[in-house]
């Protein structure tokens, strides 16, 4: 959720053609980094304690306010690199390149249950980790991220992480362009906003995940903009 309360403060900024002050920005970090290590430390509270999560989580931040760098500084996030290095060691001596394949059916196959194909292939990454960690991913205790680079290499290599990452900045570029090249139209703007707050889930997640995760949460919202903002024409047209 904290990807859209971001889009939609920067769609207010963009809609109203300003820019926050220095003040506002300083607020906003420190409001993000709270609110982060507050999630994070109430979603692994040991339940044991018998107290509440958030409660807990909320005392720690206060008596501790470092804490709050927490996940920045010891986050699992800082695995991904050496996890991409580590999943490369095992590309393509145990796991082959899937040449353009695995992403292309990662995207076809994602939605179909195992229930109804018992079968189904293995994506890429699920092999790697079972290679790496064998006991973890039988026990569904290693799901790492290796950032998109480990997607885009499986597929290609080199030429793979050069070609996606061209790729995804080709598209950004054509959005910028395409968002403030004519008259300030509010379901673009929603869009570019809220496609930019999503720029970290974007290059940690394999795009199969991002797209997943863009259509349970970006669309539904730009849908009841778009519809909201079409109801408001009709009855503006009626008046007239």
């Amino acid at each position: 959720l904290l990807p859209l309360l971001l889009g939609l403060i920067v769609f207010y900024y963009l809609y109203r053609g300003r820019r926050p002050g220095g003040a506002a920005v300083a607020t906003g970090i420190i409001l993000i980094a709270v609110l982060w290590s507050l999630v994070l430390q109430s979603r692994y509270q040991d339940p044991g304690t018998g107290q509440d999560s958030y409660g807990a989580s909320i005392s720690t931040i206060i008596t501790d306010p470092v804490k709050v760098l927490d996940p920045v500084l010891k986050g699992q996030d800082l695995a991904m690199a050496p996890g991409l290095a580590s999943a490369m060691g095992v590309i393509p001596e145990k796991v082959p390149f899937q040449y353009g394949t695995g992403l292309v059916g990662d995207i076809a196959t994602r939605g179909i249950p195992r229930q109804f194909w018992a079968n189904k292939p293995l994506p890429a990454r699920e092999k790697v980790i079972n290679e790496l960690w064998p006991k973890g991913y039988a026990f569904s205790i290693a799901n790492p991220e290796f950032s998109v680079l480990f997607h885009f290499y499986v597929d290609g290599s080199f030429i793979g992480i050069l070609l996606g990452l061209s790729l995804y900045g080709f598209a950004f570029r054509a959005l910028r362009d395409f968002t403030f090249r004519g008259p300030r139209d509010p379901i673009v703007l929603l869009i570019y906003a809220l496609l930019m707050c999503n720029i970290p889930m974007l290059l940690r997640d394999s795009p199969t995940d991002s797209l997943m995760r863009l259509g349970f949460s970006v669309a539904p919202l730009v849908l009841v903009a778009w519809l909201a903002t079409r109801s408001s024409r009709s009855q503006n047209n009626s008046f007239q």
